[in-house]
């Protein structure tokens, strides 16, 4: 993860950041466009932005994300900061058969107590939406469930 902060708002586009297609061949996995998600993260003239890099990427991580600022974002700017952490196993990747290693499971834990349920990235997904929607379902299914 590289955070890389402007003095000025250097943005063109509209959004709130993205994703990098496999095709580019580049390290980059994406960019989220932090200044834009939580605005109160720094001065209303500032912008900040967040680079996912793959976890073995083994270069200059300044000049890869100076070549993706120019290069997908239009940047020229040099920016005020550029700080790189490396975070191991940020999102989780299933292995083949992980819907049906869920399913499994679940269907054990009906077996033993039909009140036992599974929430959580790991399970249905990592997006903060998935995790919502399922949240949602299972809240739902729990109610449907007792006996009122």
């Amino acid at each position: 993860v590289v955070h890389v902060g402007f003095e000025n708002k250097v943005l063109k586009e509209s959004g709130f950041g993205h994703l990098v297609p496999s095709s580019e061949n580049t390290p980059i996995l994406g960019c989220i466009w932090s200044s834009r998600v939580f605005p109160g993260l720094q001065s209303k003239k500032q912008e900040l932005l967040t680079f996912m890099v793959k976890s073995d990427y083994q270069g200059d991580v300044e000049s890869l994300i100076d070549s993706s600022l120019n290069n997908q974002l239009q940047i020229t700017q040099k920016p005020l900061f550029l700080e790189s952490f490396d975070i191991q196993q940020a999102i989780n990747q299933p292995i083949i058969g992980h819907s049906n290693v869920i399913q499994n499971l679940e269907n054990s834990f009906k077996k033993f107590s039909p009140n036992i349920y599974l929430l959580g990235g790991a399970y249905y997904g990592v997006s903060l939406g998935d995790c919502i929607n399922h949240s949602h379902k299972t809240a739902c299914d729990f109610f449907d469930s007792l006996s009122l």
